[in-house]
């Protein structure tokens, strides 16, 4: 999935991609993180796979470091149903829900 959009987007390739059922239609949905050449910015996104497939831009951070182990997607722990988390370490990560058609973000503290 991250090759295709970036092949037809001409963004880089997702580094970090989860795969879930998020919406709760009984598809599984996934959420990326990539970035688009020439903008330094990391943005999060979910493909919404339904009768009417869409892709929705859940968060974009407009600075980041593309070499630092620190920003990636993940599941959360105690199986969340519909979440993901876009874990921000040492900084504040947010866990984003799905609720009335869109990602609702929640912060905490990853360390």
């Amino acid at each position: 999935i991250s090759q295709a959009s970036a092949l037809s987007s001409g963004s880089l390739q997702a580094m970090f991609a989860t795969i879930g059922d998020f919406d709760g239609d009984g598809t599984q949905d996934v959420v990326m993180e990539g970035a688009v050449p020439g903008d330094s910015a990391l943005q999060v996104i979910a493909i919404m796979n339904g009768k009417t497939p869409k892709a929705i831009q859940v968060a974009r951070y407009p600075v980041y470091d593309a070499d630092a182990v620190g920003l990636y997607i993940s599941k959360p722990t105690g199986g969340r149903h519909g979440s993901f988390e876009v874990v921000n370490y040492p900084d504040a990560s947010m866990l984003y829900t799905y609720k009335n058609g869109t990602f609702v973000g929640t912060s905490y503290r990853s360390n």
